[in-house]
C-alpha cells in the first residue's frame, strides 16, 4: 500500500517541479517597475502572455492527471495591534504564490509568501512581515460577474458589506461550496473562509507567528489563452485576479490581538493560470508541496493500515 502512494507522489512531484521550472507565460510584478494589467485593461499585453510551445512540457502524466496552474497574488494589507499601539501597513506588496487545481485555490493547496516585507506605522518603519502560509481555505460565496462593470461593482460592494457585518460565529455556519478541479471559471467573485499564519517582527518588541482566521474575497476576470489559441482550456488559460476584501483575526503572546485587513487604497492585482514566477518562489512552492504531500500520504497510508488491522 505504501509503495503505491509514494510512487504516485513521486510522479506528481516530478511533474510539478517540471512545471515550475519550465513555466508557460510571463508575470511581471509592480516591484519590477512594470504595472500588472488590471481587470479593466485591454487584453494583449505581450509582457503578460508570451506565446510558447506547449510541447516543451514533459510528457510524464497519464491521461487521468492534469497539470496544476500557478497563482501570483500581490497584496497590500493593514495590520492592527492595539496592545502595542501600532496601526501598520505593508510598505510593498506581499506576494502570495500558489499551486492551483481550482480557481480560486481551496483546501490545503500550497500558498506561501517568499520575500519579507517592511511594515510601516505612518511613514516610520516599525517591523517586517517575515512570512506567510495559508493552511486552509474554502469558498462560502460564489457570485458570477457577467454584467456591465457598474453592475459588477455594485454586486462586489454588496457582498463585501454583508461579510463586513458578519460575526465570526455567523461566518463559521456558512456551508462550503465545492470548486470544480481543472475547470476555467467565468468572471466572478468568491469569498473564502480562511486559516493562515503570518510571522511578524516588530522592532524593540520581538517576533511571533500568529494564527489568523477570517475571510478573504477575490475577484477574477475573463480567462484568455496564453498561446493565442481561440479555445481557452485549463492547459493554456490565464486570468487576472484582484483581492477586494479581507478580515482576519488572531492572537499573539507577544503582540496581543492582531487584525489584518486589505489596504483598499492600493489595488491588489495578480494573475492565475499559466504564468511564470521567480526562481525562489518555485523552490519554496515545491518544498511546501512536498511537505504537504508527504503528510497527506502518511495520513492515507496510516488510515488504510488501521482499516486493514495492520500497524
Amino acid at each position: 500500500m505504501s509503495s503505491v502512494f509514494h510512487s504516485r507522489r513521486g510522479l506528481i512531484l516530478t511533474v510539478v517541479a517540471a512545471i515550475l521550472v519550465v513555466g508557460i507565460a510571463s508575470f511581471v510584478t509592480a516591484q519590477q517597475g512594470v504595472a500588472i494589467r488590471t481587470l479593466r485593461q485591454p487584453i494583449g499585453n505581450p509582457r503578460v502572455a508570451l506565446p510558447v510551445d506547449l510541447n516543451r512540457l514533459p510528457r510524464l502524466l497519464p491521461p487521468n492527471i492534469r497539470l496544476p496552474g500557478v497563482c501570483a497574488a500581490p497584496v497590500d494589507v493593514n495590520i492592527i495591534t492595539p496592545k502595542v499601539g501600532l496601526n501598520m501597513r505593508t510598505e510593498d506588496k506581499a506576494i502570495w504564490y500558489s499551486l492551483v487545481d481550482t480557481i480560486p485555490p481551496v483546501g490545503h493547496t500550497a500558498s506561501i509568501t517568499v520575500d519579507p516585507v517592511n511594515l510601516l506605522d505612518g511613514d516610520r518603519k516599525v517591523g517586517r512581515l517575515l512570512m506567510g502560509e495559508v493552511k486552509f481555505r474554502e469558498v462560502v460565496r460564489d457570485v458570477p460577474l457577467n454584467g456591465a462593470e457598474p453592475e459588477n461593482l455594485d454586486r462586489v460592494q454588496a457582498l463585501l458589506s454583508d461579510f463586513g457585518a458578519m460575526s465570526p460565529d455567523q461566518l463559521a455556519t456558512l456551508k462550503p461550496i465545492p470548486m470544480p478541479e481543472y475547470v476555467v471559471p467565468g468572471p466572478g467573485i468568491q469569498v473564502m473562509r480562511a486559516q493562515l499564519e503570518e510571522r511578524y517582527e516588530i522592532d524593540g518588541i520581538g517576533n511571533d507567528t500568529v494564527q489568523l482566521h477570517g475571510w478573504i474575497a477575490v475577484r477574477h476576470g475573463q480567462a484568455r489563452a496564453t498561446t493565442g489559441e481561440a479555445e481557452v482550456t485549463w492547459e493554456n488559460a490565464v486570468l487576472d485576479t484582484e483581492f477586494v476584501g479581507m478580515d482576519l483575526h488572531g492572537d499573539s503572546g507577544v503582540f496581543g490581538p492582531v487584525q489584518v485587513t486589505l489596504d483598499t487604497t492600493r489595488p491588489s492585482r495578480g494573475q492565475v493560470g499559466r504564468i511564470q514566477i521567480p526562481e525562489l518562489a518555485k523552490v519554496a512552492l515545491l518544498a511546501k508541496y512536498k511537505k504537504d504531500t508527504v503528510l497527506a500520504d502518511g495520513a492515507v497510508v496510516d488510515a488504510a493500515a488501521t482499516k486493514g488491522g495492520a500497524r
